[in-house]
């Protein structure tokens, strides 16, 4: 009994790790925007245009969000803000909407807090649903969770030059 429990433990890490790495990629964080356009075609990924009005930080062109839907996913955003002078991404932000439903969403929550805790030790909580981690490569990381008014998880990735 014990050993077939090792093994459903073992299992669930290694695809709670393998499904973090798939859906958040920091290795696009430094790297030109072009690069983050070629992993979102890869990707399926589409340009989503919306009406709301955009604040753009100092010295960064106007960001640009995709949108992802596929078999298992029904609303996914991921925006790149970059710097406007050389085109390198600086934040990266992935997005889970309400339309994947409350228990997926507190599902990924709790994915992405254990892939994250694994990957770069305890982070920082600030309640519940907010957790942020500084890598040693002066890296921000933050987690996000809203299961109330509108139900959403973020992570949110950031390093200025």
């Amino acid at each position: 009994m014990n050993r077939i429990l090792l093994i459903i433990a073992i299992v669930t890490i290694g695809y709670s790790t393998s499904t973090f790495a798939q859906d958040v990629n920091i290795n696009l964080i430094g790297k030109k925007f072009s690069q983050a356009v070629n992993n979102e075609a890869k990707n399926k990924g589409v340009v989503y245009i919306s009406d709301d009005d955009v604040i753009i930080p100092g010295g960064m062109a106007e960001p640009v969000v995709y949108t992802r839907i596929g078999k298992d996913v029904k609303e996914f955003f991921v925006e790149y803000t970059f710097s406007e002078k050389d085109s390198v991404v600086r934040q990266i932000e992935y997005t889970w909407g309400e339309g994947n439903g409350r228990n997926a969403l507190t599902e990924k929550f709790k994915l992405f807090l254990t892939g994250l805790t694994e990957k770069y030790g305890k982070g920082k909580a600030v309640g519940e649903y907010q957790h942020h981690w500084v890598t040693d490569e002066k890296m921000e990381v933050a987690l996000y969770g809203n299961f109330t008014t509108y139900p959403k998880v973020t992570v949110r990735i950031r390093k200025d030059q």
